[in-house]
């Protein structure tokens, strides 16, 4: 938000004088950054947050679908470990492509916003680094951890008559 006040004791010229930014008083400025860095952060805490309830809601449709295979793996010698490992490596290949899938779409964007926005800005930007990737591969293992891990852990228990037996 760009606020300007107007002074209008007049200067030699009898033009009224404006304030910009560097002028302003930065107290301010700097509740309004203050502000608006606060409400990106509850913008982000409600995406993770809407993530986090599709992760459980597509690991529970995705448990349903599998009850049956684990079973017949299960009639054919496959351990409650064995199920397990394969799951967690499905789970970290997935949470690996996710990451690297979300970076270049974030990293491409920011290219192309620099790119668009050139006239505009008369600084420049950070160029990206490894962090955000460090951190979405933590966003995203710890999401799938908390959240489609315990609906995995269903597939263990899956008992090998149910081939028999459809309950």
């Amino acid at each position: 938000m760009f606020t300007m006040r107007f002074d209008m004791r007049a200067p030699a010229e009898g033009a009224p004088h404006i304030q910009g930014v560097d002028e302003m008083s930065l107290s301010g400025f700097r509740r309004v950054r203050s502000l608006g860095i606060g409400l990106i952060a509850l913008a982000g805490l409600v995406a993770v947050l809407l993530c986090a309830v599709a992760v459980a809601m597509s690991a529970r449709s995705y448990v349903r679908r599998h009850l049956d295979a684990v079973a017949l793996m299960k009639t054919l010698g496959a351990t409650r470990r064995f199920v397990m490992t394969v799951s967690v490596t499905q789970l970290l290949v997935l949470a690996l492509a996710a990451t690297v899938i979300g970076c270049l779409a974030g990293w491409l964007t920011q290219e192309w916003l620099v790119r668009v926005l050139k006239g505009l800005l008369h600084t420049n930007l950070p160029s990206p680094g490894p962090m955000p990737f460090f951190i979405g591969l933590t966003m995203a293992v710890a999401m799938l951890a908390g959240f489609a891990l315990p609906s995995l852990l269903q597939l263990t228990r899956v008992p090998a008559l149910r081939v028999l037996r459809r309950d």
